[in-house]
């Protein structure tokens, strides 16, 4: 509440000054002699061309690593030559904002005058305000310093800059015609060499620094925010739940979340496999819905999943399940009456669903002296996987000697076990993954034994050696 009534408070004091500042300049100026008329137009198209240069400048930044094809037609012309210009854009921005600017100080380089209601107040109360500079000898470098400053970052740059951040592409679109200005910039900067004392200021640092070049590769975030719209679809939260009971029986609870972003396909395949055949396989679907394609954050994405943008319910969906014993598994399908994305307009899906299983005895192996496991092997990108194992209350049985592999092909792939995090449950016969950002084609697997919880020798139930398994295709 006192946060909100500040931010109110502030909201209106910083407009009343803007406002203020406004209608001084504007009294200021026509005292002056000038054309009003002339000097708010001249204002406001100083202030807009600097905000379009500001916010091409951050388009360029977030577009310039980017290939042509990712972008529409109409921006693509103007970013290939601004490719090609590369770091000349950055030194004609800043040319052109520093003549912009200078004409932004001319256009309040005059005696200020102020408000009759603001001189009353000073005069009654016998004294100056400071910081509006009335009745002082500096007020007119007090003021053009302020009506420099806050139109500058209020109505220039800080909005262009937010726009471009919302969305570079759109903003270049709309401001493309302002390359040719830049480039007559960088033209002209190169043809009177303007730029040689830059240049011989950095090249001490740039020889220094060559052989200390940046090789930072993607975070985890922007390689799963890629690999999603590379691959067009993607996990987004898996939560599975193992329970094994007495007598080896298994049942296996996962939570999908399922994004889908590219494609015209109206169905996508999960598959389990264990040691024994499916009994049975249940699909509950918790909720579906359509919504705007992703965004380049992984913040914009988890909000979509949580359904706090835009969206449109799915409807009808139904699935297929085919068990098999002879590789003892089962193939769950997600149908949909029409594909799951689309093109005009661009819509991406959710598809969030739950998918019980439960599995014959010795489905889930136990094996006395020797080492025991679960393994998870992601076909597609998932941006989180947690697992749950624990055995029934009727085992009496805990899991001991717990250990992680992660493998490549084969070969060993330690890199990755950081990505591996063992929740501490508090419950030896439970134990808890937690994986994050894995890679398709990595082989995960989760090593314990197993020790009977009275005597704390290792325990045996009903065993075939195969391990585990899961997979996902779609």
């Amino acid at each position: 509440m006192i946060r909100n009534c500040f931010h109110w408070l502030a909201t209106i004091t910083w407009t009343c000054l803007g406002v203020f500042l406004a209608y001084a300049w504007y009294i200021s100026l026509r005292a002056a002699g000038h054309d009003g008329f002339l000097y708010v137009i001249s204002e406001i198209m100083v202030l807009s061309a600097l905000g379009v240069i500001a916010g091409v400048e951050v388009s360029f930044i977030e577009l310039r690593d980017k290939d042509l094809a990712q972008v529409s037609d109409k921006v693509r012309p103007t970013l290939r030559k601004m490719q090609d210009a590369g770091d000349d854009v950055f030194r004609a921005r800043e040319w052109l904002g520093v003549a912009l600017i200078f004409l932004l100080t001319y256009l309040c380089e005059f005696e200020w005058k102020f408000p009759h209601f603001a001189v009353q107040a000073a005069h009654r109360t016998h004294k100056s305000i400071p910081w509006l500079g009335l009745n002082h000898e500096h007020s007119k470098f007090v003021m053009s310093i302020l009506f420099t400053t806050l139109p500058l970052v209020w109505i220039a740059q800080a909005p262009a800059k937010y726009l471009c951040f919302w969305n570079s592409e759109k903003f270049l679109r709309h401001t493309r015609f302002s390359w040719i200005f830049l480039q007559a910039t960088i033209s002209l900067t190169n043809c009177f060499h303007l730029n040689t004392v830059t240049e011989l200021l950095v090249s001490p640092f740039r020889s220094h620094w060559e052989s200390q070049k940046r090789n930072l590769p993607p975070s985890d975030a922007a390689h799963y925010v890629a690999s999603l719209k590379r691959y067009g679809y993607g996990m987004h939260d898996l939560d599975e739940e193992i329970l094994i009971h007495k007598d080896g029986s298994t049942t296996i609870t996962q939570t999908c979340i399922m994004h889908l972003v590219a494609g015209k396909s109206d169905s996508f395949l999960r598959t389990l496999t264990c040691a024994q055949p499916c009994l049975d396989a249940n699909v509950e679907f918790l909720d579906s819905f359509r919504c705007a394609l992703p965004a380049e954050t992984l913040q914009d994405i988890d909000a979509q999943v949580a359904g706090k943008t835009d969206h449109t319910p799915i409807k009808d969906l139904a699935y297929e399940k085919i068990k098999d014993p002879k590789k003892k598994g089962v193939r769950v399908t997600i149908l949909s009456p029409e594909p799951f994305t689309r093109e005009s307009p661009p819509r991406a899906a959710i598809v969030q669903f739950k998918l019980k299983s439960e599995w014959e005895p010795s489905s889930f192996f136990v094996n006395a002296g020797a080492v025991d496991c679960n393994s998870l092997d992601c076909k597609f990108p998932h941006r989180t996987v947690r697992s749950k194992i624990r055995f029934s209350p009727d085992c009496n049985l805990i899991f001991a000697k717990i250990n992680t592999e992660v493998t490549f092909e084969g070969n060993p792939y330690d890199i990755e076990k950081k990505m591996i995090t063992q929740v501490d449950t508090g419950d030896a016969s439970i134990i808890q993954f937690r994986i994050d950002f894995p890679l398709p084609g990595v082989h995960y697997k989760m090593n314990w034994t197993v020790w009977d919880r009275a005597t704390n020798r290792e325990a045996v139930l009903p065993q075939l050696d195969q391990e585990s398994e899961k997979g996902e295709s779609v």
